[in-house]
């Protein structure tokens, strides 16, 4: 098995060594790509002084050496990636040592596996704790057991080999999004491809959680969150999934709608943009809709509404 291992790097200059040699020290491993997001410390430097140790290491940058955010940079990885596996790593979190010996295992027991979830483990003020929740689910069920549509596992990047050829099936990461874009990933993959458990059991990697994140951003976070469950809507529609997971996709983003404070003009600019993207499904076939309008309105009334606006069209109205 021979991997690819994709590292964003962005002013990573206190973790990025133990990152570099927590890779290189895996037998899989036969190439290291070091994508430098527009650092302004010395993490490019260390790049290229483990560049010249380890002929494995590629080194990559955006044009004009720009910070274009972890999607961007994660992407450039994957289209110019030599092997055909490729896994991730955070430039401030580390592998543990075997970190591919259960998901080789995988790929080698059933070929028609696009890609495998582990594992990984949070370094904390608290000490380390296992960190995804993991339960073993069948592939053709993962899409609606994901969080936070469902409620049995979440993985995280650390922990995900796939094969290449699935960004042929699911597409890039969504480089629009700032936060919850590796969310809408894995609803993608899972919704076209077959992802397996490997090591469920044990941490294969550890990730460190700093106080300082774009996470920590709350209105960021609200702003990408309800973009994530919209774009997961068109996609639902694009790869022509069933009527199901197109209401629990839309179920998810109404109860969210109803939990914020926002006010109605803008969740009503955000209801339109969900019955522009697919009106008929949305009329006719939601009862997602349908509940979320009664609630919010009265159904005939949003009808009569949502109708004048359409046929007098949709100049003016400001979308997310």
């Amino acid at each position: 098995m021979k991997i690819s291992v994709i590292i964003p790097v962005f002013n990573a200059e206190n973790f990025l060594f133990r990152a570099i040699e927590s890779v290189l020290i895996q037998p899989e491993v036969t190439e290291l790509i070091l994508v430098d997001d527009g650092s302004t410390d010395s993490s490019l430097q260390i790049c290229r002084q483990q560049a010249e140790v380890d002929k494995r290491i590629l080194i990559l940058q955006h044009p004009g050496n720009k910070n274009k955010g972890v999607s961007a940079t994660r992407n450039l990885g994957i289209q110019k990636a030599s092997e055909p596996f490729i896994a991730f790593l955070d430039a401030d979190d580390y592998y543990l040592p075997l970190r591919f010996s259960a998901t080789s295992l995988c790929f080698e027991e059933d070929e028609t596996v696009d890609g495998v979830y582990e594992m990984i483990g949070v370094h904390s003020i608290s000490g380390i704790i296992n960190y995804s929740e993991i339960q073993d689910v069948q592939p053709g069920k993962l899409f609606e057991n994901l969080q936070p549509l469902g409620n049995k596992l979440w993985f995280s990047i650390d922990g995900l080999t796939v094969k290449k050829t699935i960004f042929n099936k699911a597409g890039f990461f969504d480089e629009t999004l700032k936060t919850s874009e590796d969310t809408l990933q894995w609803f993608k993959m899972a919704a076209v491809a077959k992802l397996v458990p490997g090591n469920i059991r044990f941490p294969v990697t550890i990730a460190e959680r700093g106080f300082i994140s774009l996470t920590s951003n709350s209105k960021l976070v609200e702003k990408n969150f309800e973009l994530m469950w919209f774009k997961l809507f068109e996609y639902c529609k694009m790869v022509h999934l069933v009527n199901s997971r197109k209401d629990m996709v839309l179920s998810s983003l109404f109860f969210h709608l109803a939990q914020i404070n926002r006010n109605g003009i803008n969740k009503m600019h955000l209801v339109l943009r969900i019955i522009i993207a697919d009106p008929g499904y949305v009329f006719f076939h939601s009862n997602a809709f349908r509940r979320y309008a009664g609630n919010m309105i009265g159904y005939n009334q949003m009808l009569r509404f949502l109708t004048r606006i359409i046929r007098t069209g949709t100049k003016g109205i400001s979308f997310l």
